[in-house]
């Protein structure tokens, strides 16, 4: 669909030179990736054995600012 786009803006004289580019995998950072390394590099430190552990080490993963954990109920779903 987006080929589309782009020929179209092309032969209607819209834009000379179009670029798309191509992400590579494993070379884009987003900020939830950050996060998420943090809690993996401390689940390697700390073993979570039952739920609250793993509450435990996602609140200790993160000081500034730390990582909030809600916990929800069955109700809560």
């Amino acid at each position: 669909m987006v080929i589309f786009v782009l020929v179209f803006l092309v032969l209607h004289e819209v834009c000379d030179t179009i670029e798309y580019n191509f992400l590579i995998s494993g070379h884009n950072f987003m900020c939830c990736d950050r996060d998420f390394a943090h809690i993996e590099k401390r689940k390697r430190v700390m073993k979570a054995i039952i739920p609250n552990d793993l509450h435990k080490v996602i609140t200790s993963a993160k000081y500034d600012p730390p990582f909030e954990v809600i916990d929800k109920s069955v109700n809560g779903f």
